[in-house]
């Protein structure tokens, strides 16, 4: 099963971030080529260009948590990221997996909606980011992924007995 490793909002700020590259860069373009070259077109080529820059060394340091693919199989989950090579998670050697969310809200208010996540893990996880799991930073040694019920049905058939019964557990408290 292949999916993405975020969830709809982590989705649109992928989006979102290539946009704040290709859009001073067309800006730029466009200044060049049909409006007169002087110096305040160029010093606005040049701040785009600036822009783009800081943009993509932004998406290549979140590249992980922005455009991550899990393939997840019977012994563990293929992640492919851009930018980067296939990393490997094998399910044996994750010590903590579960559920945790985040609310999706206005201002750090409690208004807003739950926004689940299934994280796997070879760290420990800290239990202050089961309800901030916005905050929790994915890397080369644990994921997080939105959640999708089919997606938690194929992860307890195939985790070991105890990383199931945790994702199980959860489950229960949190989603049900």
């Amino acid at each position: 099963m292949k999916k993405y490793l975020g969830s709809k909002i982590t989705a649109y700020a992928a989006v979102v971030s290539l946009f704040f590259i290709f859009a001073p860069l067309m800006f730029g373009l466009y200044l060049l080529c049909f409006v007169s070259v002087n110096a305040g077109s160029i010093f606005f080529v040049v701040a785009g260009i600036g822009c783009a820059c800081a943009w993509g060394v932004f998406i290549k340091k979140e590249s992980i948590q922005l455009f991550s693919w899990g393939t997840f199989q019977d012994k563990g989950v293929q992640i492919k990221t851009i930018f980067s090579k296939p990393i490997f998670l094998d399910y044996e050697k994750c010590k903590y997996c579960g559920i945790g969310y985040y609310v999706h809200g206005i201002l750090n208010s409690k208004a807003g909606s739950n926004v689940f996540f299934i994280f796997l893990s070879y760290d420990a996880f800290d239990e202050a980011y089961r309800s901030k799991m916005n905050l929790w930073k994915p890397s080369k040694t644990r994921i997080k992924v939105g959640f999708n019920k089919k997606l938690y049905n194929h992860l307890i058939t195939v985790l070991p007995k105890k990383q199931a019964l945790k994702l199980i557990k959860d489950y229960e408290t949190l989603i049900q």
